[in-house]
Formats: C-alpha cells, sequence, structure tokens
C-alpha cells in the first residue's frame, strides 16, 4: 500500500504542477494618431514584434517576425488576437531570441512606425533584467483598445501588446516535493503504540 500511496502523491504533486493558461508577463500599449488627407485611414494596419540584427537598422531578423497583417481596427475593438507555435510560423524563433539571456535588439512594428530598444530596457523586472530566459512563453496578444476619429482625415488607434506565459515558483515546487516525501515517509513507517 505504501508504493500505491507514494505513486498517488506524486501524480498528484505532477498534476498540480501542470501550468495553466498564462498570465499575462508583460504589456505595452501603444497610442497612434492615423490618416492624412493625402493618405486616408481605412481602419486596416498591420502590426508585429521581431528582432533585428543592429540596434540602428530596424529590418527584421525573418524567422523572428511574429506579423498580425491586417488587422481591421473598427470590428476587432475589444479582441486579443493570439500568436503562438500553432498559428505562426515564426513565434519558435521568436521565442528562441526572447528567452536566450542575451540582450537583443527587440523591435514593435506599430500602426505606422517601428520603435524598438534593447530588450532589458523593455523587461528589466525579469529575473536576469534582460529577457523571459527561464520563462514559459505561451503567445504573444495584440489588443485593439479602441479606434476613433479625431477629426479631419485622422483617427486615433490604441492597443496593447502582451506577452503571456508563466514561471515555476521554486518555493512552491519545493513545498510540494516535501510534501510528498512527508506522505510517502509516513506511510513507509510502521504505526508504533
Amino acid at each position: 500500500m505504501t508504493k500505491i500511496s507514494f505513486i498517488i502523491s506524486v501524480a498528484l504533486v505532477l498534476f498540480l504542477l501542470q501550468p495553466c493558461q498564462g498570465e499575462v508577463l508583460w504589456s505595452s500599449s501603444q497610442q497612434d494618431k492615423v490618416g492624412s488627407e493625402t493618405n486616408p485611414v481605412t481602419g486596416v494596419f498591420s502590426f508585429a514584434l521581431f528582432y533585428s540584427e543592429q540596434y540602428h537598422i530596424p529590418d527584421p531578423i525573418p524567422e523572428t517576425l511574429v506579423n498580425w497583417e491586417d488587422v481591421n481596427a473598427a470590428e476587432n475593438i475589444g479582441n486579443t488576437i493570439l500568436r503562438d507555435d500553432n498559428n505562426d510560423p515564426e513565434f519558435n524563433g521568436f521565442l528562441q531570441y526572447l528567452t536566450n539571456g542575451q540582450d537583443d535588439h527587440f523591435r514593435k512594428l506599430n500602426a505606422n512606425y517601428v520603435e524598438g530598444e534593447y530588450e532589458s530596457n523593455y523587461f528589466p523586472f525579469t529575473y536576469n533584467g534582460i529577457d523571459f530566459q527561464g520563462y514559459s512563453i505561451d503567445s504573444v496578444g495584440l489588443t485593439i483598445d479602441s479606434f476613433t476619429f479625431v477629426g479631419g482625415y485622422v483617427y486615433q488607434v490604441d492597443y496593447t501588446y502582451t506577452i503571456n506565459g508563466y514561471i515555476p515558483e521554486p518555493a512552491t515546487i519545493f513545498t510540494f516535493c516535501l510534501g510528498a516525501l512527508l506522505v510517502h515517509r509516513i506511510k513507509k513507517s510502521p504505526c508504533k503504540h
């Protein structure tokens, strides 16, 4: 009976340690004014997150380009469009840079321009202060927060990028393992009266 109790305890611990749907680890809200008399707004934009080889040249490394192409802002207000390894062929390449522990050049293609910095400027709150090394990343998301008419030919689009995932907490893992060992030890010891 002790082996069965031990196996059940270990199975319970492993079950409890299984990741749930990831939480938002990072978000970046943007606000862009778009459109002019010579460039009227259609309300359809392309967005992307990617890495570049050089700081001053924002050309994407192709295998890192996570795209949201031709997003109709008016039709997607409040919607979060996720990209992961199931629906974006470049997600794993992007993920390799996002979690490699090096201070790479991280870029955002916004509604009408590209901006970027070294990762350590975007993610200083992470464990290594650079990127998401050691984290498990589920997906990246784009949420269209609003799309409003400003005046003339100008519209304002508000949107948020997110990086979603989780990181197991070492103290929690240790506590569950310790509990499993104690259950095993108690079941193994004969009761003395």
